[in-house]
């Protein structure tokens, strides 16, 4: 991509030639290059996961004549052949699409310093306002269409490869489902008009303005009242469950209210985790300015007290990719919380069988349905893939950290400081940032999904019961089928969900080793912003 900008020329309306837009469009520097190649490959993978939504939403449904309730379609697996489970891995692939979305959004902000000066250069050489919209537009446009494209064929193309039906013409995904025309037509071109919007929104005030263009720094110290709006939602999350279980125990005994399921559950469960992810995002340069403190009284090396110094002198780091990264550590954990509870009605009918065995000899066998548990290791897939799409968000806020302190870096690489000690310094600088808030998220994701289900309880009175071979049931007479009766006595088991510390331990060992990926890969163009050259005045 050449470095070099053109003049704008201006046609006899006073604005520029679409050949001119495409070559001013075309100039950068190498961070815009790759802007630009994350642009497409964000576009593409937010595309497929959009058709991916719309063709789930799109499978037919299948009325049951002998039951109203069971709906189904002709596929292999659960999740897309029951209808209630197909609405919840729609609302998944959904949520796993979102963060690729906020991905794209954020490389519009690769390299925005030097995009700024580059855009108000254009409106102080002559360039209207809409001439340099118009190149923001072709600029940011061009790279998502072609994602877009990208994305649809991959669709269309994988569609042909996975349509494999077994025998019984049952089908592992949907292949033979497609959206209508309109649908894919909304669907593909939603990328790029969401890109390009943002594009125009972010650069707005260069348009407008190019001689308020200034570089804006941070210097105060981080606001508290984020904090308080993470412990509202800790304690919303956490504590409402029990409260509420309190409260029907109590005052609302006799009344048919009820606080602890319907939708006043999910209302309040999904209320306290944005609180806490709110918090957590805006309060990540609270916790950062926090730690990096903590850290810098007790550091020795140089490397851990440049990363503590810049953590509290400068602790904001990618907002909005911190916040995707903590709600993926805080759904992941969650997850596995209620994937332990989902395998509570299991462990107590497998110690009420081992009860009723020691009186019959007889094991029970086991009709558990495992697609539930099967949907949370799903779950669990989608969250790691929230994990890498949050990491290359992440990414992209360091190297655009690291371009725009360039000087900085340029003067201390002058000074003695050994490029290895500064690459050293950013990633602990990126752990100091996001570990907090990793753990707080976790913890509270955790005890959130334990807190919705703590137990479960399963009784079974006293009386006689017939005794196959295989099963235990009440006898309806005394001389039933000729079974053999046993009396039992009034059996009760009471379980209670254990805390999944390994499965969260596992999310946020993940998240860990995507920050640090991220940061290892953000190295090399900290190789290139440490030149001395860069002390030259620009």
């Amino acid at each position: 991509m050449s470095t070099a900008t053109a003049t704008p020329r201006a046609g006899s309306s006073g604005s520029m030639s679409a050949h001119t837009v495409l070559r001013l469009a075309r100039a950068g520097t190498r961070t815009d290059t790759v802007r630009i190649v994350l642009t497409v490959l964000g576009s593409a993978a937010a595309t497929l996961g959009l058709l991916a939504v719309g063709t789930v939403l799109s499978v037919p449904v299948d009325h049951n004549p002998n039951d109203s309730t069971y709906l189904t379609a002709h596929y292999t697996s659960e999740l897309l052949a029951q209808y209630g489970l197909r609405k919840g891995l729609s609302i998944g692939l959904l949520l796993v699409t979102v963060p690729v979305l906020l991905f794209v959004v954020q490389c519009a902000r690769l390299g925005a310093p030097a995009r700024e000066r580059r855009l108000a250069a254009l409106r102080m050489s002559g360039a209207t306002p809409a001439d340099v919209v118009r190149v923001v537009a072709a600029e940011s446009g061009l790279a998502a269409c072609a994602g877009a494209a990208l994305g649809a064929l991959g669709y269309f193309v994988g569609r042909l490869v996975a349509d494999a039906p077994n025998r019984y013409g049952l089908r592992p995904l949907p292949t033979d489902v497609l959206p209508p025309w309109w649908a894919l037509v909304v669907l593909i071109a939603l990328v790029p008009v969401l890109v390009v919007a943002l594009s125009v929104l972010l650069l707005r005030r260069v348009a407008a303005a190019p001689h308020g263009l200034t570089r804006r720094s941070r210097s105060r110290r981080p606001a508290t009242w984020p904090v308080v709006l993470l412990g509202a939602g800790v304690v919303l999350s956490v504590g409402y469950v029990p409260l509420a279980r309190r409260v029907m125990a109590g005052p609302l005994r006799s009344t048919s209210f009820d606080l602890v399921s319907g939708p006043y559950l999910g209302v309040v469960i999904i209320a306290g985790a944005l609180l806490v992810v709110t918090g957590l995002a805006f309060g990540a340069a609270r916790l950062s300015h926090l730690t990096g403190g903590a850290v810098r009284r007790l550091a020795r090396r140089p490397a851990v007290l440049l990363a503590a110094g810049r953590a509290a002198s400068d602790p904001w780091l990618g907002g909005r990719s911190l916040s995707v990264l903590f709600a993926a550590v805080l759904f992941g954990a969650g997850a596995a919380a209620l994937q332990k509870a989902f395998l509570l009605p299991k462990r107590a009918n497998a110690t009420m069988d081992g009860l009723i065995a020691r009186y019959t000899g007889v094991h029970q066998q086991d009709f558990t349905d495992p697609v539930y548990v099967r949907a949370f290791d799903i779950v669990q897939i989608g969250v790691r893939v929230v994990l890498v799409v949050a990491a290359a968000a992440l990414l992209i806020a360091l190297v655009e950290r690291i371009v725009g302190q360039r000087r900085q870096l340029a003067a201390a690489t002058a000074a003695g400081v050994p490029r290895r000690t500064l690459g050293a310094a950013l990633v602990l600088h990126t752990l100091i940032t996001t570990l907090p808030g990793m753990i707080i998220a976790a913890l509270v994701g955790m005890f959130t999904g334990r807190a919705i289900f703590p137990n479960y309880d399963v009784s079974q009175p006293a009386g006689v019961y017939c005794v196959g071979s295989d099963y235990v049931q009440p006898c309806v007479s005394p001389d039933d089928d000729g079974l053999r009766h046993v009396s039992l006595p009034a059996l009760h088991v009471h379980v209670s969900t254990p805390v999944p510390w390994g499965e969260t331990t596992l999310v946020v060992a993940v998240a860990i080793a995507a920050v640090l990926v991220t940061a290892l890969l953000s190295l090399p163009f900290l190789r290139a912003s440490t030149r001395l050259e860069d002390l030259r005045a620009e």
